[in-house]
């Protein structure tokens, strides 16, 4: 078996524009990817739902996947944009764009 692993860290770009996303394509090698990882700091926060979005179309859009099982492992600190994913949210129109993104990356 070949195991791939790549790295998307996604921001809350439909609240603050200008943060920047980082994706690491998928790769056998883990020193590269470890190294990769690295650069990244984590900064902004303290606000509630998060732009699932933007993280899944990176995933659908920009990760190069291969044919076989696909697994995403999410790790989130609230919930997402979008009334059916979060009952205080100032973005309640998201829900169907994650839905349609969900559905991308379960293809």
């Amino acid at each position: 078996m070949n195991f791939n692993f790549g790295a998307i860290f996604y921001r809350d770009k439909i609240d603050s524009p200008s943060d920047k996303n980082d994706f690491f394509p998928l790769t056998n090698n883990m020193e590269t990817l470890r190294s990769q990882i690295s650069t990244v700091s984590a900064y902004g926060g303290g606000d509630g739902p998060e732009d699932w979005v933007e993280g899944y179309k990176l995933a659908t859009n920009n990760i190069a996947w291969r044919e076989g099982t696909k697994l995403i492992i999410h790790i989130a600190d609230y919930g997402a944009h979008g009334t059916e994913f979060s009952s205080e949210d100032s973005h309640p129109d998201q829900g169907p764009f994650l839905k349609f993104h969900f559905n991308q990356c379960a293809k």
